[in-house]
């Protein structure tokens, strides 16, 4: 599988990881992006073949790993601020604990604003993905 690291993902290059991923309130928050979790790396392979294939570039689709393992996205869950109580953040980290933990393959993708999103989230859905949610300004917003 190609994988990149998006341009605005981090500023180092580096692959996103615990260490330098996009935090807001002590939790994981990739403006402009959609995190995608799928249960296989075929189907991860396939989705990064198909979404290429309608346009995206490599520089907007990376394989990730949100945290180097559970254990360290548990420590950021209970290290997070009360702040991230008040929105979906919560939420979604306890998901992406429970997924990382059967296993599931994550990719990050940049897009460049709803319609965007939604037609990629249509070809995840497609290829698989168990989840997709797209990070706005303020808001997330479940799209599978």
């Amino acid at each position: 599988m190609t994988t990149t690291t998006p341009s605005n993902a981090t500023d180092t290059g580096a692959p996103v990881m615990a260490d330098n991923a996009p935090v807001a309130f002590g939790v994981f928050n990739p403006q402009g992006q959609v995190v995608l979790g799928l249960p296989t790396q075929q189907q991860a392979d396939d989705l990064v073949a198909a979404l290429l294939a309608a346009g995206w570039t490599p520089d907007t689709v990376v394989a990730f790993v949100p945290y180097g393992s559970v254990a360290q996205l548990e420590r950021m869950s209970e290290s997070a601020s009360s702040l991230a109580d008040f929105g979906y953040e919560r939420t979604l980290l306890n998901r992406y604990v429970e997924m990382s933990r059967r296993g599931v393959r994550w990719l990050l993708v940049t897009v460049d604003d709803l319609d965007h999103a939604n037609r990629m989230a249509d070809i995840a859905r497609r290829h698989g993905a168990e989840t997709a949610v797209y990070y706005r300004r303020f808001t997330t917003e479940d799209l599978i």
